[in-house]
């Protein structure tokens, strides 16, 4: 473990016992999962980050920063200089095992632009005994604008996984939240797997100003045969959820090769997206695409953060290869 600084830590990055250490307190257990809880596991990969994001000298950087094995963040690295940051976060295992819990707590302050992800897609691992766990808690200032988008959450066969998210916005505060769920390790050489998870429980909560303005969770049960697959996702393969505030530029969507899009106005004013693909390629891109496409619009930029930049290389898991990726105009061009 770690820290960028020996201060004293700021109130916002102890957790409800006073302390900075990342312990297995910090992730409740679902009703659904008593039997399964995370405090009987032996496991020790109970870690993650605790940061804040600051936006000081026309530039994005970390502030205070507490990172926990087996969780690492990258320093933020620029688009172009006073522009976006990309905020990686680095996991040094194989993924989520039987008993793991991670968290990711960011406090994301005034003119801040992120966005904030993960190198690689989430491989969630067999949990014969117990389960594995994250959670994530956002608190986003005013004029900040945050993208965070985890990598797609593979579940292997037998996995048992619950995500919470947390968002808290202050009024004039943008976040985009996504969450993609793929079908499992399809091209596993021994046995191919297909939604043979045993539990997916995700819960997403979104406060602005003290007041909670979008809510919902879902806990799914497995495995899937092909009957109860199509009556979650039709014939479908893989699924994307987006959360935005505020409503909705039509034009961001775009095609989707292979699948569907349904979007929904909440009663406050935000917008929720669902996306349904057949292959999840074309989908884990159309998800990238709109919801970074959607945070540059919350600063009034046309292109979308980091796609088709001469800055960034075309090898991250929500970038499109090289000789398929699209040419996104400049700001100059679209005027």
């Amino acid at each position: 473990m770690g820290t960028t600084e020996a201060t004293i830590p700021r109130r916002e990055f102890v957790n409800g016992n006073g302390r900075l250490a990342i312990d297995r307190s910090d992730f409740p257990v679902p009703p659904e999962l008593l039997g399964r809880d995370l405090n009987l596991a032996p496991s020790e990969h109970v870690g993650g980050i605790r940061a804040e994001l600051i936006y000081r000298d026309d530039a994005v950087r970390l502030g205070q920063c507490y990172y926990q094995n087996p969780l690492r963040i990258m320093v933020p690295m620029e688009e172009c200089p006073g522009g976006p940051v990309l905020l990686l976060l680095m996991n040094s295992t194989a993924g989520l095992l039987d008993g793991d819990a991670q968290l990711v707590s960011l406090d994301v302050g005034p003119g801040a632009r992120a966005f904030v992800t993960n190198q690689s897609a989430g491989r969630v691992h067999p949990c014969p005994l117990w389960h594995a766990s994250a959670r994530y808690h956002l608190k986003i200032a005013s004029g900040a604008v945050v993208c965070m988008l985890p990598g797609p959450t593979i579940p292997f066969a037998g996995s048992r996984f619950v995500q919470m998210t947390e968002i808290h916005l202050e009024e004039g505060a943008a976040v985009v939240w996504g969450d993609l769920i793929l079908p499992g390790r399809t091209y596993y050489h021994r046995a191919p797997e297909r939604f043979a998870f045993d539990r997916l429980i995700q819960g997403l909560s979104v406060w602005r100003e003290g007041r909670l303005i979008h809510h919902e969770r879902f806990a799914w049960h497995g495995p899937w045969n092909d009957q109860e697959r199509a009556w979650h996702l039709d014939d479908y393969e893989a699924a994307a959820t987006l959360f935005l505030t505020g409503p909705l530029d039509p034009d961001i969507i775009g095609d989707i090769p292979g699948g569907v899009v349904a979007t929904m106005r909440t009663a406050a004013g935000d917008t929720c997206i669902r996306i349904l693909g057949r292959d999840p390629e074309p989908l884990i891109l159309a998800t990238a695409r709109i919801a970074l496409t959607a945070a540059a619009r919350f600063h009034g930029e046309t292109r979308p953060w980091f796609l088709g930049s001469n800055r960034l290389a075309p090898t991250h898991w929500f970038t499109a290869p090289s000789d398929t990726e699209a040419h996104f105009p400049s700001d100059d061009e679209a005027s």
